[in-house]
């Protein structure tokens, strides 16, 4: 079985927090929680909000493919870029995906911990020598 998240431009919904967590709630021993809610930066929050009640949740970025049966991610989606201001003026979406991609590694880093030190050093050095040739 494979589910497949996709943007449907103009559609809308709108609820608080509160009430779609009672609304959650409602459901008799749901196995899984695609959240698909609210604004793409809130909707993570969401499924962690669930998760903390004990539920599985996931929310899943446009276009991801996911597996239902066996519970995971078949392909990886993506966040549309977004155009944002601030006060100096427009910031470019390809620097915002650059960040994005920033945190995404830092994470990376993270969950690295109580790898081998060889993996560990392996993967400091390459990303040590895509920096040096970016720097050229």
């Amino acid at each position: 079985m494979r589910a497949e998240i996709v943007n449907f431009k103009g559609l809308s919904s709108h609820a608080d927090r509160k009430h779609l967590l009672e609304w959650a709630q409602s459901f008799e021993n749901p196995t899984r929680f695609f959240v698909v809610h609210g604004d793409r930066e809130v909707a993570p929050y969401f499924a962690d909000s669930l998760e903390r009640l004990g539920y599985t949740a996931h929310a899943p970025q446009y276009t991801e493919v996911y597996d239902l049966t066996a519970n995971r991610q078949l392909e990886r989606g993506y966040l549309p870029e977004r155009k944002t201001y601030t006060a100096g003026g427009k910031i470019s979406a390809a620097y915002q995906r650059l960040v994005a991609v920033g945190k995404l590694l830092q994470e990376v880093i993270i969950r690295s911990k109580g790898r081998t030190n060889k993996d560990l050093a392996r993967f400091a050095d390459q990303l040590k020598q895509l920096i040096d040739k970016w720097e050229e």
